[in-house]
């Protein structure tokens, strides 16, 4: 993720910012799989989302990626219950706090999904988590691409259905 000329990779990664997410976010899975030497189909992210009352990361993850600037629509995220609630009343959208993208074996990631924090995104392992949401990041069209990127696992707040 370095960019060109010797710079280092940013922090975080604004989504709005980047042209072709899904290509970034292929390109740190595939970063991830060449440091363990195993195919790249044997690699998911985990998604953990940091405190909202937590100043931004000031240096990029060792494995994976920061991703900010994200938004909720018709629902917020519960900085005390670090969990995703219903959205106040008249307020369609809400900030999100920073997403930690981090790569891990599939093979390892059920151990993944129970640590406290951590949720598996979504992919074809992963089995329906009774206490999460699974929530589709989409880009607008402010920047003529939108459309999907990627589904990320989200901790329902309890007593709290999907």
């Amino acid at each position: 993720l370095a960019a060109s000329g010797g710079a280092a990779p940013p922090a975080t990664l604004p989504l709005f910012a980047v042209n072709f997410p899904q290509a970034l976010l292929t390109c740190v899975l595939q970063a991830y799989s060449r440091k363990l030497a195993v195919p790249l189909d044997e690699v998911a992210f985990a998604t953990e989302v940091l405190g909202a009352a937590e100043p931004p990361p000031d240096e990029p993850p060792a494995d994976g990626c920061y991703l900010s600037h994200l938004v909720l629509e018709g629902a917020r995220w519960d900085a005390t219950s670090h969990a995703l609630a219903e959205a106040e009343p008249r307020q369609m959208r809400s900030p999100m706090p920073t997403l930690w993208m981090r790569p891990v074996l599939l093979a390892k990631s059920k151990n993944a999904t129970t640590s406290p924090g951590w949720h598996l995104s979504a992919d074809a392992t992963a089995a329906d988590d009774a206490g999460s949401f699974l929530c589709h990041v989409y880009r607008s069209s402010a920047r003529g691409l939108a459309g999907f990127v990627l589904s990320v696992r989200l901790p329902l707040k309890p007593n709290q259905s999907a």
